[in-house]
C-alpha cells in the first residue's frame, strides 16, 4: 500500500468516497505468523479508515477450512466486475511480491461467488480498532 501504485490505488479511492460517495469495504486476511498490532499495519489502516475506507481484519484461522481454498486478492466493482490480482512469488523470500498478473471477470456467476465468499468473510471480520492521532499542544 505505500507503493507508488498502490498509494494512486488509494487516492483514487478516496476521491470517490468523498466525491461520489462511494462505498469501499476492505477485508485484510492475517496469516498465522502476522499481527495486526503491527506499526506498519496499524498504521496502514488508520490512513484508510480516516480516508473513509471500512476496514476489517481476520485472522486466518477464523477462515473455515471449507473456505481457504476460495480465498484470493480480488476487488467486486459494483457488484458487477471482480478485479483479480496474482501476486508474484519474491526470489529472495523476504521483499515484498509484485503483481504478475490481473485479471477482469464479468462473468455474472463468478462475480456473484466471489460477492458471496466476501460477504462471509466480512461477517467473519472485526473491525480495526483505528485511534486519533495524538497531537502535542503547544505550551
Amino acid at each position: 500500500w505505500d507503493s507508488d501504485l498502490g498509494l494512486r490505488y488509494l487516492n483514487l479511492q478516496r476521491q470517490a468516497v468523498r466525491q461520489r460517495s462511494v462505498k469501499i469495504r476492505r477485508v485484510f486476511v492475517i496469516g498465522p505468523d502476522q499481527s495486526a498490532e503491527r506499526p506498519v499495519f496499524v498504521t496502514m489502516c488508520q490512513r484508510q479508515t480516516e480516508w473513509g475506507i471500512e476496514v476489517r481484519v481476520l485472522a486466518w484461522s477464523s477462515v473455515p477450512i471449507t473456505m481457504r481454498h476460495l480465498l484470493k486478492d480480488y476487488i467486486v466493482f459494483d457488484g458487477a466486475v471482480s478485479y483479480e490480482v496474482t501476486p508474484q512469488v519474491p526470489v529472495d523470500g523476504h521483499s515484498n511480491p509484485l503483481i504478475a498478473q490481473t485479471k477482469l471477470v464479468f462473468e455474472s456467476s463468478r462475480v456473484l461467488a466471489d460477492r458471496q465468499v466476501y460477504a462471509e468473510l466480512w461477517d467473519r471480520a472485526s473491525s480495526v480498532s483505528v485511534r486519533s492521532p495524538v497531537r502535542e499542544l503547544a505550551p
